[in-house]
């Protein structure tokens, strides 16, 4: 081959190969942009059930496996709990008016069939707390995160006592409050530290123990948390949440420790959220 064509041979591959790339780069332009997601969403840490199940899923031997990761009862609700459901039901379709039939296919009240509150009333004032108005919600979780929405705006802090309810805190960092999580420690019987939670409040004398603050996706339970000075970078906690009996420890709560609790967020102004499930 002389020279000639040997240039334009290579002429003609690097025109081949300039047209490849011209074709490769048109189509990954017709293809739909891939929207991301939150920052928030993202800095959230994976939820530990779904990753539990799948560890044990990819083990091949789920049949040897007993998880107590989720606390989900293995039995349905009482007969006559079903037979009632299934009693109105049909009452309610039969209604000559239609009203109630209507009923079962509208929107119910946000929070919660009045029934229903007030039946939760009853109860609560049978065990000596009035003044309570309810609000049902799908379970706890939601419950917990509706809150945080309507107490918390961004940057506010919220402590979480260790080793930290992991729904808790994939709530806090969804809802924008990620950097500002204070991990509170465990006394050595695994109960909440309530002096430490003093000083995080700013209204004790500090005995050389710091708030510790995650600074995001997994800092605290994980030892990638960052002193706080004393109090955490968000300032004092403004929201400081208790779960009784404790998850996953078991501990309960007595009537003291709740008190003292509830004594301290008062005077700090701060909120007290307590997860009884």
């Amino acid at each position: 081959m002389d020279t000639a064509s040997a240039h334009a041979s290579a002429a003609s591959a690097a025109d081949a190969g300039a047209a490849a790339d011209a074709a490769a780069a048109a189509d990954a332009a017709a293809l739909p942009r891939q929207p991301s997601f939150s920052r928030r969403v993202r800095a959230t840490d994976p939820p530990v059930i779904a990753k539990t199940k799948a560890i044990i899923a990819a083990s091949g031997r789920a049949a040897d496996v007993t998880s107590l990761a989720q606390g989900v009862v293995f039995w349905g609700p009482p007969r006559a709990a079903l037979r009632a459901a299934a009693a109105a039901t049909a009452a309610a379709l039969s209604d000559a008016s239609g009203a109630a039939a209507a009923a079962l296919n509208s929107y119910g009240p946000t929070p919660g069939l009045p029934a229903l509150r007030d039946a939760l009333k009853r109860e609560l004032a049978g065990r000596g707390l009035t003044g309570y108005a309810p609000v049902v919600t799908p379970g706890a979780n939601c419950a917990f995160t509706v809150a945080l929405l309507a107490i918390c705006d961004e940057g506010d802090s919220v402590a979480l006592f260790r080793p930290v309810y992991f729904n808790h805190r994939m709530s806090v960092q969804m809802t924008g409050g990620g950097r500002h999580i204070v991990t509170g420690p465990l006394r050595t019987d695994l109960r909440p530290d309530l002096d430490w939670l003093e000083e995080a409040l700013g209204l004790g004398q500090s005995r050389g123990r710091q708030p510790k603050e995650d600074g995001g996706s997994g800092g605290g339970e994980r030892g990638g948390g960052r002193e706080g000075g004393g109090r955490a970078a968000g300032g004092p906690p403004k929201v400081v949440v208790l779960v009784n009996p404790a998850n996953p420890t078991g501990v309960l709560l007595t009537r003291a420790e709740l008190d003292r609790a509830a004594a301290l967020t008062a005077a700090a102004g701060a909120w007290l959220v307590i997860d009884n499930t």
